[in-house]
């Protein structure tokens, strides 16, 4: 029974693949990118600063606050994210406030 368990697991990690990402990016569909993230647990590790762009349009213009809240828990917690916080860190600190 446990590998019947492990041998889904597979086959539904299979079916989200970045091809499947951009598709979805392509189509703007936000229920199904909304799910797809849901589903994977978090941005898909090929992901570039174009998509991410897209993918924050799309939110933003399609998406309820619920989902655009889940979005950035998401990328909050995603180690593998694009997104390089040293550097943001960095860049804040050149600022000083008085």
């Amino acid at each position: 029974m446990f590998k019947d368990k492990v041998a889904e697991a597979e086959r539904n990690k299979a079916k989200y693949t970045f091809a499947v990402f951009k598709r979805l990016l392509k189509n703007q569909d936000i229920e199904r990118i909304h799910s797809f993230l849901i589903q994977k647990g978090g941005l898909p590790s090929e992901i570039n600063d174009g998509d991410i762009d897209t993918l924050l349009k799309i939110y933003l213009q399609h998406a309820n606050s619920g989902y655009i809240k889940k979005l950035l828990h998401l990328i909050s917690n995603d180690t593998s994210s694009p997104f390089d916080l040293v550097n943001d860190e960095q860049e804040t600190e050149k600022f000083t406030y008085n």
